[in-house]
C-alpha cells in the first residue's frame, strides 16, 4: 500500500521487468559470501557504506573512497543463545 500511485506503479513496474536487487549481478555474488540463515540483512551501496561505517567506528571515511564497493552486505544471525554477525564488503568490477 502507499499513498503515491506512482510509487506503485514504479514498484510494479521494476518488479515485472525484473529490475530488483536480486537480478544484479552484484547481488548475486554479494549472496554467495553470506549465511541462507540470516534472521536480519542490510545492504548498503557506497554512500550509505560510508554514513553507516562513519556512525558505527566514529571514522570520516568519504563515499568516494569507497566508490569501488558497489553493494555490501551485513547480516545477523541468531543461533540458540549466540547472535553472529557477518558482513562482506567485495570490489565490484565495473562490468557487474
Amino acid at each position: 500500500f502507499s499513498d503515491s500511485e506512482l510509487a506503485l506503479q514504479l514498484t510494479i513496474s521494476n518488479y515485472l521487468n525484473k529490475n530488483t536487487i536480486d537480478s544484479s549481478l552484484s547481488y548475486e555474488t554479494l549472496q554467495k559470501s553470506l549465511s541462507d540463515e540470516a534472521s536480519l540483512q542490510v545492504y548498503f551501496n557506497n554512500h550509505r557504506l560510508a554514513e553507516f561505517l562513519n556512525l558505527l567506528f566514529k571514522t570520516t571515511i568519504k563515499e568516494s573512497e569507497l566508490s569501488a564497493y558497489k553493494l555490501s552486505g551485513i547480516q545477523l544471525v541468531k543461533d540458540d543463545n549466540l547472535l553472529h554477525i557477518n558482513g562482506v564488503m567485495q570490489i565490484i568490477k565495473s562490468n557487474q
